[in-house]
């Protein structure tokens, strides 16, 4: 059976190798409306997140940009999407990972203030960069190591980007499934440092998709031809 499309998630590097100057910059219709306003994707709504590269742009051009597409969805550089009492999405900038004691301000108040307070059956936090990966190019990096260490205990979930492959491994430190989807377009990063944590890698464009339902969450990685990598549920704690 086919599962209908509720939304689609970008998680940083939205535009690349550069972000857009503003909300007319030309890369808007050609790697956003061009690409997506398809029949299918075109009424869904698009949460997206901050990465390196839209950095190297203008990052409050972004979150600007929905006045111009209600389905652009980016009202600041790190907030939360509730659904109900089923599901929690707490959407951060890794890029900046400051702490001011200010949940409005600051990424790392507003995360742990964010899973504090959640009573969602699940709770999943999504980021641009990594905590670990089995990429030579990033298996570890410094936002990493912040995130783990508030994550472990709050959430079981990290979904990140960044590394250009598909990986779905649990850290070291407690019990947390991290998944890295990096396959959205640029040259891929050969995977070759092997996590012994790691349960699927694989150096291949692509996409997660994430189903939901009171019982669990099914994960699954697809390639380009919608062929299925790799699956796993996760059973509600």
């Amino acid at each position: 059976t086919t599962h209908k499309l509720s939304a689609v998630i970008f998680l940083g590097d939205n535009f690349y190798p550069k972000g857009v100057a503003s909300i007319d910059d030309p890369q808007w219709q050609s790697k956003f409306k061009g690409a997506y306003g398809t029949d299918c994707l075109g009424k869904l709504p698009f949460y997206a997140l901050l990465g390196n590269h839209d950095y190297k742009g203008n990052p409050a051009a972004q979150i600007a940009y929905r006045s111009q597409s209600p389905s652009w969805v980016m009202p600041h550089r790190f907030y939360d999407l509730r659904l109900g009492r089923l599901l929690q999405l707490t959407m951060i900038d890794t890029n900046i990972m400051d702490s001011c004691g200010s949940t409005v301000h600051c990424t790392i108040d507003f995360l742990i203030d964010s899973l504090r307070n959640s009573r969602a059956t699940f709770k999943i936090v999504l980021g641009h960069h990594p905590i670990a990966s089995s990429s030579s190019k990033y298996s570890r990096n410094l936002q990493g190591l912040i995130l783990e260490e508030i994550l472990c205990g709050q959430s079981h979930y990290y979904i990140s980007g960044h590394s250009h492959h598909l990986e779905h491994l649990t850290s070291a430190r407690c019990p947390l499934d991290l998944f890295v989807v990096g396959g959205g377009g640029a040259e891929l990063y050969q995977v070759e440092s092997r996590q012994k944590e790691t349960r699927f890698a694989k150096s291949s464009f692509g996409f997660l998709s994430l189903k939901v339902n009171p019982q669990a969450l099914t994960f699954a990685f697809y390639d380009p031809d919608l062929k299925m990598l790799y699956e796993v549920e996760k059973k509600a704690e």
